[in-house]
């Protein structure tokens, strides 16, 4: 059954607020799934994610395009996990051309972003939030969590 309870959000930087040391910090703007609403909380707008339950669980997080210098899972406010720059290799367009720069990008699309998957072991009642250096205006966050 654990297989099954997850939880995912999707945030966006026009409506990040900064933090003391000048980090941004995504607010979730959508909750596209939540198969276990009593351990996985968030309000609209806020950037915590709330894990009622102590345990394992597999977090998923990224930021779109990779313009931000730095990107970082924190955990009751401390920073947990750093948020690594991707590797695209051989790439296409539809149109069959490649990555033409180091950016990730090709044309209109991104492709690569910072991210990271890992098993992490939460507290009771953690709080989750993502802070991010040099993001652009339309850059996009995703954060996903599955109980292990």
């Amino acid at each position: 059954m654990s297989e099954a309870l997850c939880g995912r959000w999707v945030g966006a930087f026009g409506d990040a607020s900064a933090d003391l040391d000048c980090h941004e910090l995504i607010k979730w703007q959508a909750q596209s799934a939540n198969s276990h609403p009593d351990c996985f909380g968030w309000l609209s707008g806020s950037h915590e994610l709330s894990v009622a339950e102590p345990g394992l669980y597999e977090l998923s997080a990224g930021v779109w395009p990779a313009v931000a210098s730095h990107a970082e899972v924190r955990v009751n406010g401390a920073p947990a996990i750093e948020l690594a720059r991707s590797t695209v290799v051989g790439a296409v367009t539809a149109g069959g051309g490649g990555v033409t720069d180091g950016t990730g990008q090709m044309g209109a699309a991104e492709v690569a972003g910072l991210c990271a998957v890992c098993i992490v072991a939460l507290p009771a009642r953690a709080l989750l939030s993502l802070a991010v250096d040099g993001a652009g205006a339309h850059s996009r966050a995703f954060l996903g969590l599955r109980k292990l």
